[in-house]
């Protein structure tokens, strides 16, 4: 089946090689919003019992905490009430999200889908909002061969829950069963992918064992995608 559009997770599926280091952030946060009485330590020691309290929460249930809340809140904690807009989110991202680069082979398939006119978008569970990982993917040239990027930050759950699924591909403009998912974790990417219709594309390219009969198509390579495409006419 030609698909009508392609879904594609972020994080070791099209980026390479991903941390998250929030200790920048905070200086600018004490910085941009005056919190001279406020120690960097004492916020960082803060921020992690939030990180690994509420968002491993959130995670647990579902649901997901935005960066722009998760600051908002520490900040609350200090007694600063702040808003976190688009722009401050952007240079949190600067400060926080390291990736490596792209994985190997993905431009050459962002490029073919273009060229056959097939719709392209990312979803991610992500506390960053589908336009600042946009803006990520931008950095790396490839932002222009995305028609959306949409986040659990954006939608406020996670997958595998399938309506964000759904949405997804609404936003890209086609239904669910006509679309394809390729990601790289089974239980989030595929079998979420798959119950919301769509067709699954196992990106294992870490070579996690897989069942004798596997439901989905498996992928270990980028160019392995490719040759999954029906030939042009």
């Amino acid at each position: 089946m030609r698909p009508d559009g392609v879904l594609f997770d972020l994080d070791h599926t099209i980026f390479r090689g991903t941390t998250l280091n929030m200790e920048p952030a905070l200086r600018l946060l004490i910085d941009e919003y005056e919190m001279s009485d406020i120690c960097l330590k004492t916020m960082l020691d803060r921020c992690n019992r939030l990180w690994h309290g509420l968002y491993s929460r959130s995670r647990d249930s579902g649901f997901e905490l935005s960066i722009r809340h998760l600051c908002r809140f520490l900040c609350s904690e200090f007694g600063y009430d702040v808003n976190i807009g688009p722009k401050m989110e952007r240079r949190i991202f600067d400060l926080t999200y390291a990736v490596e680069g792209l994985e190997e082979g993905v431009r050459d398939v962002l490029e073919e889908l273009e060229k056959r006119q097939i719709p392209r978008g990312v979803l991610s569970n992500n506390a960053f909002s589908g336009q600042t990982l946009l803006y990520g993917l931008g950095q790396h040239s490839v932002g222009h061969l995305f028609t959306v990027v949409l986040s659990s930050a954006d939608m406020g759950v996670r997958k595998p829950y399938p309506g964000v699924f759904r949405a997804a591909a609404a936003s890209l403009g086609v239904s669910a069963p006509r679309t394809w998912f390729v990601g790289d974790s089974f239980a989030a990417d595929v079998l979420g992918a798959q119950s919301a219709g769509m067709t699954a594309v196992w990106y294992n390219r870490a070579g996690t064992a897989v069942p004798e009969a596997p439901p989905c198509a498996i992928i270990n390579h980028w160019r392995e995608f490719i040759d999954r495409l029906p030939p042009l006419n």
